[in-house]
């Protein structure tokens, strides 16, 4: 799921942008969820309270007496995997956000024109992050490798176990393990399981724990290369 959120205090064109944004995402089949704040003290609120899970944020820099600029700061330190996309009615901005890290800067004026750009830029960028994109039920949706704790074969789906969700999409075991290829934790243990080593618990020559305390079998046919493997990643100074 690609969460997105607009940051600005004109309402009038955050719902114009809001309605860009439908178009676009629908066009691209991403699944996606967009939230609306119009104060840089709502969303200071989320992030205090670690609710702050935004994919990309729009974010205006004119804010009555102030700027967003410490706000992408703040963003930038807490989340360096969220990409910002300025939104401005002034082009002399465009001077002093280069000391903060962003995707896209944006004059309100070519909106139309520039949006679409910007949201391919952001795409682009999270396709060489740590996100990956998976097709389920004939929408893209976006998940964090690192919340993936494990995989499983289920009837002729795949259950992707996340730390905060399941996915289940049409395709096999295979499929993922290629996919998650550029990923160096992640291991095949069994015919019917990939696991992630960042969550394993303990682990035998016969088994694996999660820290959700499921127990996986290490079966005869990979038993050498995931002993092999959890060596060298527990051990990476270990010759195997």
């Amino acid at each position: 799921m690609f969460h997105i959120c607009i940051i600005d205090n004109d309402k009038i064109h955050t719902e114009k942008t809001k309605e860009m944004l439908n178009t676009i995402l629908i066009n691209k089949q991403i699944e996606y969820i967009i939230d609306e704040y119009y104060s840089i003290n709502d969303i200071k609120k989320i992030i205090e309270l670690n609710q702050f899970n935004y994919h990309c944020v729009l974010l205006d820099i004119q804010f009555n007496n102030q700027t967003s600029l410490p706000l992408a700061d703040t963003i930038n330190n807490k989340y360096p995997n969220c990409y910002i996309i300025y939104l401005t009615s002034y082009l002399e901005y465009s001077r002093h956000i280069s000391r903060t890290n962003y995707s896209y800067f944006i004059y309100k004026n070519d909106l139309q024109k520039e949006l679409p750009l910007a949201i391919q830029k952001v795409i682009n960028q999270m396709n060489h992050s740590s996100l990956i994109q998976i097709q389920v039920n004939g929408k893209i949706v976006l998940i964090d490798s690192q919340k993936i704790m494990y995989i499983e074969s289920h009837l002729h789906k795949v259950r992707i176990i996340c730390t905060d969700e399941i996915i289940e999409p049409y395709k096999k075991l295979d499929e993922m393990l290629t996919i998650l290829q550029a990923y160096p934790n992640f291991i095949r243990c069994h015919t019917s399981y990939i696991i992630n080593a960042q969550f394993i618990k303990e682990y035998s020559a016969s088994s694996i724990t999660m820290i959700n305390h499921v127990n996986i079998s290490i079966t005869r046919k990979y038993k050498d290369i995931v002993k092999n493997f959890l060596t060298q990643y527990f051990n990476p100074l270990l010759k195997v």
